[in-house]
């Protein structure tokens, strides 16, 4: 992997060079004109009209670099061979190499190893995580759902949702009640039911985990399950209200790897067919979380059963990508969108909801 990685990067650098330099030298020549600028203001009296015209022309070259270092950064422009030099250390020896990038030079090897990023909220509870790889780094899409906690609202009942309520407590089963209330979570329910006096005329035990609402289980109500049917959904819905708590571990992450790229658009689709791998961060923030932390918890037995660890193991040789590079990647990819995706950090007060 290490040598396509090089071969890539070498030909996006070689195309910079002739489609981006510019910007380079534009960047140099714009700290020369600042340079200048400053030691022309230093000699200028703030009452002399120059001055005025000095300033406005140092705020103008101020605004101009920022505009070319943004575009830059957006780019991924990448600056120097040496640059290439040192990815090709860190995916070559990466547990030895990777310790000593500092948490700048981190962002900027994983901003060049992707294509993109796409964050979508599905449901109350999922969000799904599309990382875009670099071809010659993984030649598919990662795509995770991610199962996130959320704080309790205690928002009271509409007058229309409490006669449906009403009507629906005593004597439906649980899926029938959510489906008819389908923002709101079981143990949501409970509470307004308590409240209001109601009581289920029936004690039969139903597996719809109590902090679930019917929107993680089909988002569009329009008859689709998120995976791909209902049993399906329903035992991913259950393993991920298992694997999180507020405090000890907000977020569970479900990731979809396709065996062949041709069957990304089922994975879009939902279709678990193509294999599935879940990995539970086992902090409340994705900052900071360390591979071993992931490597460790995947020799726990109770820790995503349905998994073969052998499977994962063979699919990232054939890939050609080292397990712990990828899995590190992948947690640097979350960190850097923390804050969207809620994950740096819940407050000690927030309640399952």
């Amino acid at each position: 992997m290490k040598d396509r990685v090089k071969t890539a990067l070498e030909q996006v650098y070689d195309q910079q060079s002739e489609d981006f330099v510019s910007i380079h030298e534009q960047l140099k020549g714009m700290d020369i004109q600042l340079s200048e600028n400053a030691e022309k203001r230093l000699a200028t009296s703030n009452k002399d009209p120059l001055y005025a015209k000095l300033q406005a022309q140092a705020d103008e070259l101020l605004q101009t670099k920022e505009q070319l270092e943004m575009k830059k950064e957006k780019l991924g422009i990448i600056d120097s061979p040496e640059e290439i030099a040192k990815l090709h250390a860190l995916l070559g020896n990466f547990e030895a190499v990777w310790p000593t990038f500092d948490l700048e030079q981190r962002q900027r090897a994983f901003s060049l190893l992707i294509n993109r990023i796409e964050v979508e909220v599905v449901s109350p509870h999922w969000i799904r995580l599309s990382i875009d790889w670099l071809d010659a780094v993984c030649p598919r899409i990662d795509i995770a759902y991610l199962w996130k906690v959320t704080p309790t609202r205690g928002e009271v009942l509409s007058e229309e949702e409490e006669a449906i309520l009403r009507e629906c407590w005593p004597h439906a089963t649980r899926l029938e009640v959510l489906q008819q209330l389908p923002t709101r979570t079981w143990r949501a329910l409970q509470r307004h039911a308590s409240v209001n006096h109601l009581y289920r005329l029936h004690s039969i035990k139903e597996d719809i985990p109590l902090f679930a609402c019917f929107l993680d289980f089909m988002p569009k109500l329009d008859g689709q399950y998120l995976f791909r049917d209902y049993e399906t959904t329903l035992q991913y819905v259950k393993i991920a209200c298992d694997n999180t708590a507020r405090e000890q571990a907000p977020l569970y992450a479900l990731w979809l790897l396709s065996e062949k790229v041709e069957d990304l658009a089922n994975l879009f689709d939902g279709d678990l067919g193509v294999g599935a791998t879940a990995l539970v961060r086992p902090n409340k923030s994705v900052l900071g979380l360390e591979v071993s932390s992931v490597r460790k918890k995947m020799k726990t037995k109770g820790f995503a059963a349905g998994v073969n660890r052998d499977d994962l193991v063979k699919g990232a040789a054939e890939l050609g990508v080292d397990l712990d590079a990828h899995i590190a990647m992948v947690i640097e990819a979350m960190s850097s969108i923390a804050d969207t995706l809620g994950l740096a950090g819940i407050q000690e007060t927030a309640s399952l909801g």
